[in-house]
């Protein structure tokens, strides 16, 4: 499906997705920022923050990178480009980088249960793929299993509150709390703008080149709009908050699969090209291992349900190889 940006300049192609993918990026901080300091206005706690607010921040750009291809009639190849490449380097390089900054402990029974969860939800992923089509049957229920899954995840964590942990809200003022609100509803517009114009601009950019629009979005899209996530994992493992990086690295591919993977395949159904079926036989394999590691009461790679300093630099250079593999045998 050509469009303006396939009679530009290649230079300028390259430019505009790379100025794009940075407003992109720039914006949906923004816009995490500012819906973080509004649920701390209403007391929210922290690990429900982690667990939700921010893991849904975080992934709005795949969001909208994915639902501007799907409203667009693009390749949904993308679609899935976007989302087992943002799932695998969330894994890759969210928790990787995390755990060689400071050990990854599971230490509440919320993130257990919420990457058994995430483990369900791929598990399932995996059995409606095995056509290689998402049917919008489907995607109805991957779109209402994010639902179910953010009830039971508060309903885990009110529970942990009401046996005795603290609600940490700082309690800021309604109106700051509403300008805050307006202020990451902008940011939001602004995001989906650049989505558009990412999507465009790297489309133009491989039918140029004659290379797979799946292939960059696997590598190029998925990497670049998981950014947000790959900062705020880093960030909290250097402030030692580990529920944090887990509930983000988790929450955010639950979002991915049930909302950015989803809504497109409600709206239109999503077809999933060979390379993308292989990737997510991967990702399930990659998943078990790192959930092996987190829930598991042996002694490997650190202590027991702990991944330390050489098991997170292991777990990022199994990622850095499989996409290197990826681009060799595909470029």
């Amino acid at each position: 499906m050509e469009s303006f940006f396939d009679g530009l300049p290649v230079a300028l192609d390259i430019l505009i997705t790379l100025a794009s993918l940075t407003v992109l990026v720039v914006s949906a901080d923004f816009a995490i920022s500012r819906a973080v300091d509004t649920a701390h206005a209403y007391g929210v706690s922290p690990l429900i923050i982690g667990t939700t607010l921010v893991a849904m921040s975080t992934s709005l750009a795949e969001l909208a990178v994915n639902m501007a291809v799907t409203l667009s009639g693009g390749d949904n190849a993308v679609v899935v480009g976007n989302v087992l490449g943002s799932n695998l380097v969330n894994i890759g390089f969210g928790l990787g980088i995390a755990a060689f900054i400071t050990a990854i402990r599971t230490r509440t029974l919320v993130i257990e249960r919420e990457i058994l969860l995430y483990f369900a939800i791929t598990t399932m992923l995996m059995g409606f793929a095995l056509d290689r089509v998402i049917t919008r049957q489907e995607g109805g229920v991957l779109t209402a299993c994010f639902v179910l899954v953010m009830v039971l995840v508060y309903q885990y964590a009110s529970r942990e509150r009401a046996a005795g942990r603290q609600n940490d809200g700082t309690g800021h003022s309604a109106s700051r709390a509403s300008r805050n609100a307006l202020q990451a509803g902008g940011a939001v517009i602004v995001l989906v703008i650049a989505a558009e114009a990412l999507v465009q601009s790297v489309s133009a950019i491989a039918r140029g080149a004659g290379v797979d629009e799946y292939i960059i979005s696997a590598t190029v899209i998925g990497i670049g709009t998981s950014i947000p996530e790959i900062a705020t994992s880093v960030q909290a493992a250097r402030r030692g908050e580990v529920d944090l990086v887990l509930g983000n690295v988790f929450g955010s591919n639950v979002f991915n699969i049930c909302l950015a993977l989803g809504l497109p395949a409600l709206i239109r159904g999503v077809r999933l090209p060979t390379p993308g079926l292989h990737d997510l036989y991967f990702l399930n394999i990659y998943g078990v291992v790192v959930t092996f590691l987190l829930l598991g009461d042996i002694r490997f790679f650190g202590r027991n349900k702990v991944i330390g300093r050489w098991g997170g630099a292991a777990i990022a250079l199994v990622y850095v190889a499989y996409i290197a593999w990826k681009i060799v045998t595909h470029g």
